[in-house]
């Protein structure tokens, strides 16, 4: 009997520090909710904004502005200060093709692992190598994985950027359904809502290359313009409607940021 209470006794205490656990991950997440990454925007106009992580990459980025620029279409790159500062030429031709810049770390660190200071370190860092290869300093901020804490949230906000989150991933049509180019292109097509942010990337991730990210990409165009949406850059869709910021996921072992729709 003793090692049934003794095995009681670990069960219980573990369900309470459990307990207590998701009660301050609760909190924190109510928290984190004032000043969550905007992830779309409430609006009636068919318009959705278009996003790439990660670049530039001299292996894909001309190829997206060649796409972009045949559509007649702008979207926002985050950009981190590494690739940015090994490929100046490439952020040059981003902006003689109207794209918007924005910040994504300098070097794709995980924030919500990083010190503050670390984590100051990598967007100041960034800011200054943007704000010098464009003459401007970049307003809009991703974090990579769109894993960050509430301190970082707020020294964002503190430096005048704005956070941004997404609604749909072109990575979870391709990667997580493993969808062919074609399918994957006609599902974001069919899912996604006026007011919504989508993301896809420019640049290599480890061994993952981004050939069906380019085809689908220039796939998912024409059937957006058939769905009669306009597609502009995140801070163009800022400025349509009502801002929606992301809600942090519920439970203790999850980290990020989800979308939510009204």
């Amino acid at each position: 009997m003793t090692w049934r209470r003794s095995a009681t006794l670990l069960l219980l205490s573990g369900l309470v520090l459990a307990a207590i656990v998701q009660i301050e991950h609760t909190r924190g997440a109510r928290r984190r909710a004032l000043l969550a990454p905007i992830c779309r925007v409430e609006t009636r106009e068919r318009v959705v904004a278009l996003s790439f992580d990660d670049g530039p990459d001299p292996g894909y980025t001309q190829t997206i502005l060649e796409t972009l620029t045949a559509n007649g279409v702008r979207a926002t790159f985050f950009l981190t200060g590494e690739h940015a500062h090994s490929y100046p030429a490439l952020v040059v031709d981003e902006i003689h093709a109207a794209m918007e810049i924005a910040n994504h770390t300098w070097s794709h660190v995980r924030l919500a692992d990083a010190s503050l200071e670390i984590a100051r370190s990598e967007i100041d860092r960034t800011n200054i190598a943007l704000e010098e290869a464009t003459g401007a300093r970049p307003r809009l901020f991703r974090a990579p994985y769109g894993d960050i804490t509430t301190p970082e949230l707020a020294m964002v906000a503190n430096l005048g950027m704005t956070s941004v989150h997404w609604t749909i991933a072109l990575d979870h049509y391709l990667g997580d359904l493993a969808l062919d180019t074609t399918s994957a292109a006609q599902r974001v097509a069919q899912d996604v809502q006026g007011g919504d942010i989508i993301l896809a990337h420019d640049a290599r991730d480890g061994g993952i290359g981004r050939e069906p990210t380019m085809r689908a990409v220039e796939l998912l165009l024409p059937l957006l313009r058939e769905h009669g949406y306009r597609i502009v850059t995140v801070g163009d869709l800022l400025e349509t409607g009502r801002p929606v910021r992301s809600v942090p996921r519920p439970w203790f072992w999850q980290s990020g940021f989800a979308c939510t729709r009204s």
